[in-house]
């Protein structure tokens, strides 16, 4: 299943979290289920390109496609 940015919505958090993710180069991202962390990790590790999801659940981001 292709994770794209059509339909994305950038959220606030997303620019707070690029900001936490260069001062200390590890972010935790928890809360409750189906409310966009993935994506938002997605988003921000990726600039914006997101990745893909495999049938097993696993996420996979092309290592061309990290924004650092």
């Amino acid at each position: 299943m292709p994770l794209t940015k059509q339909g994305y919505l950038p959220r606030i958090i997303d620019t707070k979290v690029a900001d936490y993710l260069d001062i200390f180069g590890a972010v935790s991202i928890e809360g409750p289920k189906w409310r966009g962390k993935t994506w938002t990790a997605l988003a921000v590790i990726t600039g914006g390109g997101l990745g893909q999801r495999r049938s097993d659940g696993v996420y996979v981001v092309p290592i061309n496609a990290l924004k650092h």
